[in-house]
């Protein structure tokens, strides 16, 4: 506990990026019956980096596959949040091992390799100029999309949604009431139908204890080797 006012941290994310296209495409008139129309283009999107470095990337853990496995947990995602002894917070990377959110200027290595084919044709079928057959083929590419992107902006480090519930009714979580860490509420009182316990505490709630979970809600796991 600081003594200071709390404050809120901004969501106001500022993305930038680079998004080039180029091509070129002509036309090879093999025989006085067939055409061909030949290109290639490229594409470039360069990942996107946060301005004041207020990315957040997804470190996966130890595991050997990207989807958890129920059966043994052995997932990276699963054990990049494997909790710590005695606490909750291996949601944050380097709390208790190699996995989970992370601090990040760019999201991810960018991938240099869009190139993209074009080959069409025409073929006079008859030789006559009056039945044609056209066909074509290309490959394309898309840069990223941002919804996901600008839902990062919700990622632990920076933003959680710490949820302590029912800690007056048994839970497991903690709330730090004062004037002393580890006193209880002056007042414990009948709770509205329907709420937590705590409902009916008042005064001296002095803080957050460290060892309640971080959580992540509206989230985008973008992870930075991808």
């Amino acid at each position: 506990m600081s003594g200071q006012p709390a404050q809120l941290a901004t969501s106001v994310r500022h993305f930038r990026n680079w998004e080039y296209g180029v091509f070129f495409q002509d036309d090879w008139k093999v025989s006085r019956r067939l055409t061909l129309n030949l290109g290639l283009r490229y594409d470039l999107y360069t990942r996107h980096t946060e301005l004041n470095n207020l990315a957040t990337t997804f470190l996966k853990g130890p595991g050997q596959h990207l989807i958890d496995d129920i059966a043994t947990g052995a997932g990276q995602i699963q054990s990049a949040n494997a909790p710590c002894p005695g606490d909750q917070r291996g949601i944050l990377a380097g709390e208790c091992g190699p996995g989970g959110f992370a601090l990040a200027k760019t999201l991810g290595q960018g991938d240099h390799h869009d190139f993209g084919p074009r080959v069409g044709f025409a073929w006079d079928v008859l030789g006559d100029r009056k039945t044609s057959l056209r066909g074509g083929f290309g490959v394309s590419y898309e840069g990223t999309l941002y919804n996901p992107l600008s839902n990062t902006r919700w990622n632990p480090p920076y933003f959680s949604v710490d949820d302590a519930p029912n800690t007056l009714g048994g839970g497991s979580s903690n709330i730090v009431y004062g004037p002393v860490a580890g006193g209880t509420p002056t007042y414990v009182g009948p709770s509205p139908a329907g709420q937590y316990a705590e409902a009916g505490a008042t005064g001296n709630i002095s803080g957050w204890d460290p060892s309640n979970p971080h959580l992540a809600i509206n989230t985008a796991i973008v992870f930075p080797e991808g």
